[in-house]
């Protein structure tokens, strides 16, 4: 239904969350923040592939495959994140990411849900 906007979100669980405290906490905390950042990207990607394909029968197996396909991009540019930037910790490369994150998030704009 053209209820994808409501049924796919992002959701950020803080009591299912730990931030190490014997490390720079300014320094995690922004890397923690940029990683919901980062995950809301694929979230509305997933909103545009579903919106792409309305009209389109939809069984649950075409569903959990255009799912499961937005969950290992995320899993595989979260990786290069966390490598490129040592987990938030090169400050130069973390502010570079930083950038395209917010130049993708800009540009899937449409299908943000606010």
């Amino acid at each position: 239904s053209g209820n994808y906007r409501k049924k796919v979100h992002n959701q950020f669980i803080k009591s299912a969350s730990i931030l190490d405290t014997t490390a720079n906490v300014a320094e995690v905390l922004r890397y923690q923040q940029t990683l919901v950042v980062l995950a809301e990207i694929y979230v509305r990607q997933l909103r545009k592939a579903l919106k792409e394909r309305k009209k389109l029968f939809f069984s649950q197996d075409v569903l959990n495959a255009l799912n499961e396909k937005v969950i290992t991009d995320f899993a595989n540019r979260r990786a290069q994140y966390d490598k490129e930037t040592n987990f938030g910790q090169s400050m130069t490369k973390q502010m570079e990411w930083e950038f395209i994150i917010k130049r993708e998030l800009r540009e899937l704009d449409e299908f943000a849900y606010e």
